[in-house]
């Protein structure tokens, strides 16, 4: 390697500022040519790559958002950066392979198997769906709402209302809600089947970049058809695997079919296995809403014998062409004055022809059973009540979001009286109406400092008095 250096390379100090007038001072004192050249190649490999190195920085930083209190993201960003760069290079030479998952149980609601990426598998997965979401956008039906930007549960429920009076012609034709659910439906996903459908979507979005496009649907495979099942981590004892029906675990599934439902490739993945599968209800002409597995909607009693009778055996044939198949138990019709559950709302009408909403009773159970849970701990210790009120003021608050959206004012005024007759009254309460609670301003935080900083004023005055007396 050769090295260039300058001819004043004395070490001569200068009195008049401190430094050392020599050459190492300069841009060009002695580099080695060899060196300076291979970081330049190993820039611009860094910057030209398919996936730049920058551009993975900023995945990054986006797919830690929600998890900077974790364990998994804390160690992760102790070295990030050569983090990074290991990815850098396992996509730049096409060798990615997802880590080894985590496999557990969640027992509330339902009794269900969820197998999660580790953390560092979670940038890769990040770039994936940003990166594609935009492209599959276009081919999704308008009236799925599950996990895209702007749908979530409340917009589907202010959807579902309004195709109730769409199909009942203002409320004047009798409806009834139906309901068809789909068996298992993540578990039966052909991964292949999968890869395949998007194999049409990368290739017209990234047609004129022939790079990238190689690399998506390369990286598509990896992500989706990789055994991950094979490598995971059981963190809950076999045994509470027991109770889970067979076909309900990815154990007991070939390790081509079913995708992790913890993955956040699942859902947009879900989304777009389901694009055929509404096709069938556009094609008869009927009103739904579409969210993850469920179809739910409202239909004309005179439109039922050909639902029952022509579109339903349609319906299964379609799914069956996908490896899919519908949940006949819990496939429901019921009068519009019943009500029907619906994401996290119950739906019903009146006799002249309104619909409204109705806080789920799930909902409601939990949030009374986690009300009594505070009102009981809190009740003859004051000191829980100050150490906890922030904990207690945003679980109200996250329920009565929810409440305000539909008609609850009796259960949010009679829960409201009640914690502020209960000594929780001295920390917490409501806003007008009900809406949703807030803390005592003489217990806030601001109240907190602001006593303790004229505290100590009032300290340091009087120190500063009985010395000099």
């Amino acid at each position: 390697m050769a090295f260039q250096s300058n001819s004043n390379n004395a070490w001569i100090f200068n009195g008049n500022n401190g430094n050392l007038n020599n050459g190492n001072n300069r841009i060009n004192a002695y580099y080695g040519r060899g060196f300076r050249d291979s970081c330049s190649e190993l820039r611009e490999v860094f910057l030209s790559a398919v996936v730049p190195l920058p551009e993975l920085y900023a995945w990054y930083f986006v797919s830690r958002h929600g998890k900077r209190k974790s364990r998994a993201q804390l160690e992760y960003e102790l070295n990030y950066p050569e983090h990074l760069e290991a990815l850098f290079w396992a996509f730049y030479w096409c060798e990615y392979v997802p880590g080894r998952c985590k496999a557990f149980m969640l027992h509330y609601p339902v009794l269900r198997e969820v197998i999660a990426p580790r953390y560092p598998d979670r940038p890769p997965q990040t770039m994936w769906c940003e990166t594609i979401r935009p492209y599959v956008e276009k081919v999704l039906d308008p009236d799925s709402f599950s996990c895209r930007v702007g749908r979530g549960g409340l917009r589907a429920v202010e959807r579902l209302m309004e195709l109730y009076y769409e199909e009942s012609d203002g409320g004047r034709e009798p409806c009834v809600w139906f309901r068809i659910d789909q068996r298992s439906f993540f578990l039966h996903i052909s991964k292949a089947g999968l890869v395949e459908q998007y194999r049409p979507i990368i290739e017209e979005a990234f047609a004129d970049d022939e790079p990238k496009r190689d690399f998506m649907l390369w990286l598509c495979r990896v992500l989706y058809q990789s055994d991950t099942i094979g490598r995971a981590e059981r963190l809950c004892p076999r045994w509470e695997w027991d109770p889970l029906p067979p076909h309900k675990s990815r154990f007991n599934l070939p390790p081509d079919e079913g995708v992790d439902i913890g993955n956040l490739i699942a859902q947009i993945g879900g989304n777009l296995k389901s694009v055929r599968y509404l096709a069938a209800f556009r094609y008869y002409g009927y009103r739904f809403v579409h969210y993850t597995d469920d179809v739910e909607g409202p239909l004309r009693v005179s439109r039922l014998p050909q639902f029952l009778s022509l579109f339903l055996p349609y319906l299964r044939s379609v799914e069956a062409a996908e490896g899919l198949e519908i949940n006949e138990a819990k496939t429901v019709f019921r009068k519009t004055h019943q009500g029907i559950a619906a994401f996290g709302y119950y739906i019903k009408t009146r006799p002249d022809g309104t619909v409204y909403a109705l806080p789920s009773k799930r909902i409601v159970h939990n949030f009374i059973r986690k009300v009594e849970r505070f009102l009981d701990r809190g009740r003859d210790d004051r000191m829980f009540r100050i150490l906890n009120k922030e904990h207690f003021r945003d679980c109200l608050n996250s329920y009565y979001g929810i409440f305000k959206h539909c008609c609850s004012y009796g259960l949010r005024s009679e829960i409201g009286e009640l914690i502020e007759a209960s000594p929780w009254g001295e920390v917490l309460e409501f806003v007008p109406e009900f809406r949703h609670s807030r803390i005592v301003p003489r217990y806030t935080r601001k109240a907190y400092y602001t006593h303790k900083n004229r505290q100590l004023i009032k300290n340091i005055c009087h120190y500063d008095y009985a010395t000099a007396n």
